[in-house]
């Protein structure tokens, strides 16, 4: 089983969502990176498990981001601090 296969299994396909939070925040011109668990498998010796992808999107990309991620399919649910987003997997971004 690839690291993929393992991932999409684990999150029911969130390989796609991943991906595609990925692109609409390109095509937003977005200043942004990831935090959490997905950045701690960047430099861990032992990669986690997470379902979950948290991100920090410059400011004054927000509102682009969040209407491409919104025309891609994602919902939303928005609090004081933060914008979650649900795609079709159980990834939680």
């Amino acid at each position: 089983m690839t690291a993929k296969q393992f991932y999409d299994w684990q999150t029911s396909g969130g390989t796609d969502d991943v991906m595609r939070l990925v692109d609409c925040l390109e095509r937003a011109d977005a200043v942004w990176c990831a935090i959490g668990g997905v950045a701690v498998n960047h430099w861990a010796a032992q990669p986690m498990v997470t379902q979950d992808v948290d991100i920090v999107v410059a400011a004054d990309a927000i509102p682009r981001a969040v209407a491409l991620l919104e025309q891609a399919g994602f919902s939303s649910e928005r609090y004081e601090w933060s914008i979650n987003f649900k795609g079709r997997s159980t990834v939680s971004i």
